[in-house]
C-alpha cells in the first residue's frame, strides 16, 4: 500500500477521505484507482476531482515534451498522441492527427469510439476531417484496451485501405501508431507503411497557436486544482517552460503552500506513472487462477473471489464477494463491478479448506446460472475454481463451462498432498520390488 503521505496528498486534492482511500487500497492496486476510478464508492464531485488530476497529468505529458507541435519524425508524436487517450483501458478510440508539409500540427480529432475490443472507423470520416483541415499528411492512431499494442489483422487491413484512399486525395498516411499500456507499435517503423517523408518549408504558424492553447488549458486546470492565481501562472509560463516550472516550482513561486501543492502533485503523478508500469498477470489455464488467488489472498482461509479480465485474459483487478448474498445479488455484484472495470470476461474462485471433495449438483447449477445470466450483459465467465487446502478443482476442466479464447483447461497441477501420496506409493512399490528380489535370490541360492 502507498505511504501515508501519498494518501494524504490524494485526499487533499480529491476531497476523498483518507480512510476511504486506505480501505480501497487494501483490496485494490493503485493502478486500478487511477485507471478505473468509477470502482470507488465516491461522489460525483470527488470522481470529477480525481479525473481532473488524471487530465492534468495528460496535459503535462503533452506540453512538457514539446516546445511547439512540429515533429521531425512520426514517432516523436507518441507522447503527444498518448496524452489524448484519457481512458485507454475502457474501449478503443481512433484518432487522427493532421499535419502540413513541414510536419506541423494542424489539429487532432477523435474519429470514432468503439467497444472494449474493437474500433470501427470509416475512410469517409477520416478524410472529411483531413479535407477540412487542408492537411497534406495524416498520422493515424488508436489504443488497445488490453495494453498490448501488436496490430490485429483488421488493423493491418484498415491501414492499407486508408493509405489507398489517401492517394486519391494526394494526402499521405505517414504512420499508424497503436498505443498500448507502456508501449506503442509504429506501422512506419515496422515497415508496413512506406511513405514519402519529405519535409517542405511552410509559413504556417498554426501549430504554435495549438501549443499555446494547450499550455493555457494546463494552467487553467492547475489553477482549479491548486488555487494558485491564474494570472500568476500565466506570467510564469510566459518566461519559462511548463517542464521547468513543475520541476523547480521554488524558483517561480513565493508562497510555501503553493510550492508544496506543486510538489504534492508531482508525487501523485510519479506514483500514478510508476503504478501503470506494473504488469498484469495473464490467465491461460486453471493453474494460473489457483496461483493468483493463493498468492494474493494467502492470509485468508474462507473467501469467494471474482477476477476481472481484459480481452487478453489479463487480470485488471479482483474483489472479494460479500458473504451471504443470494445468487441474484451475487450476479448483480459481479456484473456491476465487471462493467465499472471495463471487463471483457471474469473468473470466479472459492478458497475454503472445508469444501467437500466432490462438487455437488447445487454448486454446478449455481455457477451455470451465473454464467447464463452474465451473458445477457455480454461479459463471459471463463472458469470457476474451488481451492481446497492443497488443490483446486476447475469447473471448465469438468466441462461445466464453455471453451473461451486464450484459456484452456490444462491438466490439473498436482497438489502437495497428491505428490506426497505418490511419493509414498513409489517408495512402497520399490520396497515390494526389493522384497520380491530378495525372495527370488534366496530361492535361487537354495536351488
Amino acid at each position: 500500500m502507498p505511504n501515508e503521505k501519498f494518501i494524504e496528498n490524494l485526499s487533499k486534492f480529491t476531497k476523498i477521505s483518507k480512510s476511504k482511500i486506505q480501505e480501497y487500497l487494501t483490496s485494490n492496486d493503485l493502478s486500478n484507482l487511477f485507471e478505473h476510478p468509477e470502482t470507488m464508492d465516491i461522489t460525483q464531485n470527488q470522481l470529477k476531482n480525481l479525473k481532473n488530476l488524471l487530465k492534468l497529468n495528460s496535459f503535462y505529458s503533452r506540453v512538457s515534451n514539446y516546445k511547439e507541435y512540429k515533429f521531425e519524425k512520426t514517432t516523436d508524436m507518441v507522447d503527444y498522441l498518448d496524452s489524448h487517450f484519457y481512458s485507454k483501458f475502457d474501449k478503443e478510440y481512433f484518432l487522427t492527427a493532421f499535419l502540413d508539409k513541414e510536419n506541423k500540427l494542424l489539429g487532432i480529432e477523435t474519429i470514432s469510439t468503439g467497444t472494449v475490443n474493437a474500433s470501427i472507423v470509416h475512410p469517409r470520416d477520416v478524410f472529411k476531417q483531413a479535407l477540412i483541415y487542408k492537411a497534406d499528411k495524416i498520422v493515424l492512431s488508436h489504443n488497445h484496451p488490453s495494453g498490448e499494442p501488436a496490430p490485429s489483422n483488421e488493423d493491418l487491413r484498415i491501414t492499407e485501405r486508408l493509405e489507398n484512399v489517401g492517394k486519391l486525395f494526394n494526402i499521405t498516411v505517414l504512420d499508424h501508431i497503436i498505443i498500448g499500456k507502456n508501449d506503442y507499435y509504429s506501422f512506419k517503423e515496422k515497415g508496413h507503411i512506406v511513405a514519402d517523408t519529405t519535409i517542405e518549408k511552410t509559413s504556417n504558424k498554426f501549430h504554435k497557436t495549438l501549443y499555446e492553447k494547450d499550455v493555457e488549458k494546463f494552467s487553467s486546470l492547475l489553477n482549479k486544482i491548486t488555487k494558485i492565481p491564474k494570472t500568476e501562472l500565466k506570467n510564469i509560463l510566459r518566461e519559462t517552460t511548463v517542464k521547468n516550472f513543475i520541476q523547480s516550482p521554488e524558483l517561480y513561486l513565493n508562497k510555501k503552500k503553493d510550492i508544496n501543492s506543486i510538489n504534492m502533485l508531482k508525487d501523485i503523478s510519479l506514483r500514478y506513472n510508476n503504478a501503470s508500469y506494473l504488469a498484469s498477470p495473464k490467465i491461460r489455464e486453471p493453474n494460473d487462477l489457483q496461483d493468483y488467488v493463493n498468492d494474493k489472498y494467502k492470509n485468508m482461509d474462507k473467501i469467494d473471489v471474482v477476477m476481472f479480465l481484459d480481452t487478453k485474459n489479463k487480470i485488471i483487478n479482483s474483489s472479494i464477494i460479500p458473504e451471504n448474498l443470494s445468487n441474484d445479488d451475487k450476479i448483480a455484484f459481479i456484473m456491476k463491478n465487471a462493467i465499472l472495470h471495463d471487463s471483457n470476461s471474469y473468473a470466479l474462485a472459492t478458497k475454503d479448506k472445508s469444501l467437500p471433495s466432490s462438487t455437488n449438483i447445487d454448486r454446478i447449477n449455481e455457477i451455470q446460472d451465473i454464467s447464463s445470466k452474465s451473458k445477457l450483459v455480454g461479459i463471459n465467465l471463463i472458469d470457476k475454481i474451488d481451492i481446497k487446502l492443497y488443490s483446486g478443482v476447475s469447473y471448465k476442466q469438468m466441462n461445466f463451462l464453455e471453451e473461451k479464447n486464450h484459456y484452456k483447461a490444462s491438466p490439473k497441477k498436482m497438489s502437495m498432498e497428491d505428490r506426497f501420496k505418490n511419493a509414498i506409493a513409489e517408495a512402497e512399490k520399490r520396497n515390494n520390488n526389493q522384497e520380491k528380489s530378495k525372495t527370488t535370490k534366496n530361492k535361487d541360492h537354495q536351488l
